[in-house]
């Protein structure tokens, strides 16, 4: 899978000549930590909801809090 820096470079976004690195890279680094919660938030939903009792909440939060127990 793509990060975001890899797409940032693919569309030609401006980046700095010296280290080769898009020149918003932090902005694109939060950015793309937030939008990787986002997607943890929605699939621990939708396993919270799977008929497995305990086993699909427990596996819920631990997507939630991004593989961590």
């Amino acid at each position: 899978m793509k990060d975001t820096i890899d797409m940032a470079r693919e569309t030609k976004m401006p980046y700095d000549f010296v280290t080769g690195e898009p020149i918003y890279l932090e902005k694109l680094k939060a950015f793309e930590a937030l939008v990787r919660a986002d997607e943890r938030d929605r699939l621990a939903k939708e396993c919270a909801l799977l008929p497995f009792g305990d086993t699909a909440a427990s596996f819920a939060v631990w997507i939630k809090n991004g593989g961590k127990p």
